[in-house]
């Protein structure tokens, strides 16, 4: 069963980004968390399949990217999308180096926005089959050009852009 966590401090918001999920298919748990604490916690308690967070959690103006780094440090590929009101000229990018999936401006997205790229997490992250993983040797280079997903070298998780996990791809033939 697909587990996803919304961690958001807005209640209203919280419950909205829920619903959108909910609506976007049918069998999902959602683990709402509304505090950087419990997040934390819940994060190393549980594997989630994605998790949509804001950046801002309540008067810590960054919980988010602190967050992400933990995530990130599990080395679980844990897709995250960032939802938040911070301007997205300058944060999209930050989120980008950080490898969160994707980052909407709150107000500036539709629904179907939100869902289309919810959608688009769960479709790449279920096509990773577990099997085809257990058979890479720790040491070997995985990539996939085709996708936006972090190569990896020797289990460690490689920050590339798409033109330069192209590029490793044609160099590694």
């Amino acid at each position: 069963m697909t587990r996803i966590a919304v961690i958001e401090d807005d209640l209203p918001t919280s419950n909205q980004l829920a619903g959108w999920i909910r609506s976007a298919r049918s069998g999902i748990v959602i683990d709402q968390w509304f505090t950087r604490d419990d997040a934390e916690a819940a994060l190393a308690r549980e594997h989630y399949d994605a998790v949509v967070l804001d950046i801002e959690l309540g008067r810590e103006r960054h919980a988010g990217v602190a967050l992400i780094n933990a995530i990130n440090k599990r080395h679980q590929g844990t897709p995250v999308l960032v939802v938040s009101a911070m301007p997205a000229a300058i944060y999209r990018s930050i989120m980008k180096a950080l490898d969160a999936w994707d980052y909407l401006q709150k107000t500036t997205f539709e629904e179907a926005d939100f869902i289309e790229t919810f959608l688009d997490i769960l479709r790449t992250t279920q096509a990773q089959t577990p099997q085809a993983t257990d058979t890479v040797a720790a040491d070997a280079l995985v990539l996939d050009p085709l996708w936006q997903r972090t190569p990896t070298w020797r289990g460690e998780r490689i920050n590339l852009p798409l033109t330069a996990q192209r590029i490793l791809a044609t160099l590694h033939r």
